[in-house]
């Protein structure tokens, strides 16, 4: 199964039959986690920074620059925490309809999908800040932008897939085989998480994609159209 094929099949996932259900659950989701985490940074957070000391008159146009930078690098944050949400239930659904000559994947217990989502977001969070001042570097912002969550995306959302058919230890041999094949779809991810309005449905395209990633690398059946 092509790059591409793969691709075009997660979309046609998520707005096709198998997930379309759970598009408006994902984006109220993902926009209410953002907006609670970006308040919560600027409540608690912000005020510590002496913006009259150094800013003066420039503290609105800089906290709103705060704002949209904070939002940038809570979204890879967000978007591992509804994967591990959103695992089951979308994964099962895309299994279901799209592979139903396989049998389905077992179901992760929502803590260890969550705990496996936290442990990747507890990286992102830190990395993400740290690379935040080259986002204001034209081309090379987004380029490592892309980068770092294309390798963190597709390490999370390949895991949890794989998780549902195979032990850790399988799990993190066949993804260090085919990383390759595993960061070239987190970088899709990464890509897809920066287009407006569809970023928000960025879980849903994530585990799409990497349950028909996961099912090309197992060598499976031809999914059904």
């Amino acid at each position: 199964m092509g790059g591409a094929s793969l691709v075009l099949g997660a979309i046609g996932d998520v707005f096709g039959r198998p997930l379309r259900g759970l598009v408006l659950l994902c984006a109220f989701l993902g926009i209410a986690l953002v907006v609670a985490l970006v308040w919560a940074a600027l409540t608690y957070l912000v005020p510590l920074i002496p913006w009259q000391g150094w800013l003066g008159v420039g503290a609105e146009a800089a906290a709103s620059v705060v704002v949209i930078a904070l939002a940038v690098v809570l979204t890879p944050v967000v978007t591992m925490i509804l994967g591990g949400v959103l695992l089951d239930l979308a994964a099962d659904r895309v299994e279901r309809q799209r592979f139903p000559q396989d049998p389905p994947g077992r179901g992760l217990a929502l803590p260890q999908a969550l705990a496996a989502s936290a442990r990747i977001a507890a990286v992102a969070l830190p990395l993400n800040l740290l690379a935040l001042p080259l986002l204001f570097v034209p081309v090379l912002g987004i380029a490592v932008y892309w980068t770092l969550n294309g390798y963190l995306l597709g390490r999370e959302y390949f895991s949890l897939a794989a998780l549902r058919f195979r032990p850790w230890s399988e799990t993190a041999a066949l993804r260090r085989r085919a990383w390759g094949p595993v960061f070239a779809a987190g970088l899709c991810l990464a890509v897809w998480m920066t287009i407006p309005l569809l970023n928000a449905l960025t879980p849903l395209f994530g585990i799409a994609l990497m349950v028909r990633l996961h099912k090309g690398l197992s060598a499976p059946p031809t999914a059904t159209a």
